[in-house]
């Protein structure tokens, strides 16, 4: 019964990616895509005013600095404060270079390895990752044509929309295996649905196989079907999520009695 249940379950998911005219962005075969800034650009910020957020005021000597706080004559009482001018000291660095540090923090954390470009426009409030180089503010692509994934501010929009680069970290963090392997986001083009990290692969059999990455599937589930757990799926046992599939056909440290087929 319990495989039934899992098997229909499946089978919806399919039946309703087609219905709802699915969109596939491929992945990357067998290895990660390389960051490839355009000749000449030096990645590094180059600002006009103070961040945004920030006030600017000016120092003793008549340099422009900036402040994230109240200013009372030429001294911040914010907690931050920098300098436009120069390199910058360790009591009070420079604008571009505490900028671009905060920006790269929040790469490691939001970007995929194939679009590892943090940019964040904190008037619009538009965030996201791009694979090329950024403008001299870091506040968008360089280019509108460079491929990008978005950072929106809840959690509910970066689990279910299909351009957030939350997928893309999952699809390019998600190691391959067997031969032959491919990893796309798999989503309905309206949106409706949670997308899925399919991975494609070829087993030890020379067969075709198609799975999906267990955190993708549990989030589809949560999303879709709340209560999946109640109806007795179990996905440490379903042949449709990626790790149980290499465990069977690649690694076949489990048999067949382990699986639910």
């Amino acid at each position: 019964m319990e495989e039934l249940v899992i098997l229909i379950l499946l089978i919806a998911i399919l039946l309703y990616m087609v219905y709802h005219n699915t969109d596939v962005i491929d992945g990357f075969i067998s290895g990660e895509n390389e960051h490839r800034k355009e000749e000449g650009f030096e990645d590094k910020i180059v600002l006009t005013s103070c961040p945004s957020e920030m006030k600017t005021f000016y120092l003793s000597d008549g340099r422009t600095a900036c402040c994230n706080g109240t200013v009372i004559g030429s001294r911040c009482t914010g907690t931050v404060q920098c300098t436009m001018t120069g390199e910058g000291t360790s009591e009070l660095p420079s604008c571009a270079k505490l900028l671009k540090k905060e920006l790269d923090d929040k790469s490691k954390t939001h970007c995929p390895s194939s679009m590892p470009s943090y940019f964040e426009d904190k008037a619009t409030k538009q965030k996201g990752c791009t694979a090329g180089p950024l403008n001299s503010e870091h506040t968008k692509p360089f280019k509108d044509s460079q491929p990008k994934c978005v950072v929106y501010s809840t959690m509910e929009d970066n689990l279910r929309k299909k351009d957030s680069c939350h997928f893309y970290k999952e699809m390019d963090d998600f190691p391959c295996f067997g031969s032959g392997c491919s990893k796309a986001i798999f989503s309905d083009k309206e949106g409706h649905m949670p997308p899925l990290v399919m991975v494609h692969f070829v087993d030890k059999s020379g067969m075709y196989r198609t799975a999906y990455t267990r955190k993708s599937l549990e989030n589809y589930l949560n999303l879709s079907k709340p209560k999946w757990k109640d109806e007795g799926i179990d996905l440490d046992r379903n042949i449709m999520v990626a790790e149980v599939a290499k465990a069977y056909y690649v690694d076949r440290s489990i048999s067949k009695k382990d699986i639910d087929i």
